[in-house]
């Protein structure tokens, strides 16, 4: 909603431009980029975490720890890391954080 001043100029002006100008200057939102919407299938995680997952000696170079510690350690900060899913955004998951930070 503009402004009080921004209508008393968009009602003044005569000029259709500039009332359109004044109008749209709100509305404008940045679109989500497309490798942002596909970071679900294209993305390091996404292809790398079940192949490492499968293979304990895999998984143990890359993480430097074991399965079993990878997952005490995701247990433990779950509550603090989890975020909501909205309409507007997917949160990263609490498994791809932790290997992040691993990593």
């Amino acid at each position: 909603m503009p402004s009080t001043t921004e209508q008393r100029k968009m009602l003044l002006s005569e000029s259709l431009a500039v009332k359109l100008f004044f109008l749209n200057k709100k509305r404008k939102r940045n679109p989500v980029h497309p490798i942002y919407k596909d970071r679900f299938e294209f993305g390091e995680f996404h292809h790398l975490y079940t192949q490492l997952r499968a293979d304990d000696n895999l998984f143990r170079s890359y993480t430097r720890m074991t399965t079993s510690t990878f997952d005490y350690i995701k247990d433990a900060i779950e509550p603090e890391c989890y975020h909501i899913t909205t309409n507007f955004k997917v949160p990263i998951s609490v498994e791809e954080r932790l290997l992040i930070t691993l990593r």
